[in-house]
């Protein structure tokens, strides 16, 4: 705050700087007008009493200085009995101040920044980083250190954005976890640019807050049912097996129709059950909590049933126990206890072409081409029959015969002169037409 009242009063070339109280707000009026400081520039009177209404007459509190600062600013410049050349030379003269202000600003960030002490030097594994490494981030927070690496902090960020209670979205505010501070915008803005510059996939949350300018409020009114699908998957994807397998049985029970001829054996050990089952109760909770109406909301059943049906039809006997009794070479008999764990991959691509409207457009795909084909034989053949009934261009040579005597010849030699007589008329008739 200091420093920004003392570029002003430097700037207008003030050699006695005053920093404003109430008390001496007189002898600093008083030294300005002796002086002729007021009339440095045509605007510099209008920015003594700015800096007067900022540090003396305003009501605001200390901490919202940014605030006070744009908020006078706006009473001068936006007044109807301001000329928009005064307004003008306003802006320019405090655009000049705010600039060798964030010069100061930033040139007391970097010192501060060099001068600070590491205070963590590891990431949330406890593994060491190294600060010169692309996947590293060093937030500066209280004169202090922190090392994060870029997994980190992308799990952190978009952990509290999606964070729900009872699938409705209910973030929680970013903090530092070795000293529970908030981040403030600019960590936030650090993080974010720190992540792109560097290639990483930015998750699609932190994106839309960054959208939001950081405003929590509006950032739930724009992607409340994004928050909602992101809670449903890491609440799918990252819970213990113990936590999922009622769920588990829940869905086995809506769906019974069709996993009926499936019996799962009560010994099946459910972590495995679960890191199967993962896929298919991840479309069970879309389709229960995801925003209604939505086409995902409305595809994920579907979705659902055809995934069971194909997991039925490709092992209906998953989850059966097998006790298999074996002999060692002692003639002892050895139990031996298996489970059927055959089952189809949740990711095939293969289903792609198994729903409804696949189905639909290749059959009409095939009857489409199978018409042209037809269509294109019948005028293949057409073209073909009627090349045959055209006239020969040029005369046919005659094959070679065995005669028996001259008379034969002669008679076929006139025969054939006739036929071009015949042709030569035909073509004339041809050309005439």
């Amino acid at each position: 705050m200091n420093t920004f009242q003392t570029i002003i009063q430097k700037y207008y070339g003030q050699d006695k700087v005053f920093y404003l109280t109430k008390e001496n707000s007189l002898d600093f009026l008083q030294y300005v007008y002796n002086n002729n400081y007021n009339k440095k520039t045509i605007v510099a009177g209008f920015f003594y009493q700015y800096i007067l209404q900022i540090f003396v007459s305003s009501d605001y509190d200390d901490d919202d200085f940014t605030y006070k600062k744009f908020n006078e600013l706006k009473k001068l410049v936006v007044n109807p009995f301001m000329s928009e050349t005064m307004s003008q030379a306003l802006l320019d003269d405090f655009c000049k101040f705010q600039k060798i202000y964030n010069g100061f600003a930033r040139l007391a960030h970097i010192y501060k920044f060099k001068k600070a002490k590491v205070q963590i030097n590891t990431d949330l594994c406890m593994n060491e980083l190294n600060p010169k490494k692309s996947n590293v981030f060093v937030l500066f927070q209280n004169n202090l250190k922190y090392y994060f690496s870029a997994r980190d902090l992308i799990n952190m960020v978009n952990s509290n954005l999606s964070h729900c209670i009872g699938f409705v979205p209910d973030m929680i505010v970013s903090k530092n976890p070795y000293n529970n501070l908030i981040l403030n915008d600019t960590s936030l803005y650090n993080i974010y640019f720190f992540l792109r510059w560097n290639a990483y996939i930015i998750p699609e949350l932190f994106h839309g807050f960054f959208k939001c300018n950081f405003g929590a409020t509006t950032f739930h009114y724009n992607y409340e049912s994004n928050i909602i699908n992101e809670h449903t998957k890491n609440f799918i994807y990252n819970s213990h097996h113990d936590t999922l397998y009622p769920i588990f049985k829940e869905m086995w029970e809506t769906y019974h129709r069709i996993t009926k001829k499936i019996v799962i054996d009560d010994e099946f050990p459910r972590d495995k059950l679960i890191n199967i089952m993962k896929p298919y109760l991840h479309l069970y909770y879309i389709s229960l909590y995801a925003t209604n109406g939505t086409y995902k909301q409305c595809n994920a059943e579907y979705t659902l049933r055809r995934k069971l049906m194909r997991f039925r039809n490709f092992n209906s006997n998953f989850g059966r126990k097998y006790i298999r009794l074996n002999k060692d070479i002692f003639g002892k008999r050895n139990r031996k206890i298996e489970f059927d764990l055959k089952h189809i991959n949740f990711y095939n691509s293969s289903f792609e072409n198994d729903n409804k409207f696949s189905i639909i457009e290749q059959n009409h795909q095939q009857e489409h081409v199978t018409t042209v084909w037809s269509q294109m034989n019948i005028r293949i053949y057409g073209v073909l029959e009627s090349l045959r009934d055209l006239p020969a261009p040029g005369r046919i040579p005659s094959p070679s015969f065995e005669f028996d005597n001259d008379n034969d010849i002669s008679t076929i030699e006139n025969e054939l002169s006739e036929e071009e007589d015949d042709e030569e008329e035909k073509e004339d008739d041809l050309s005439i037409s």
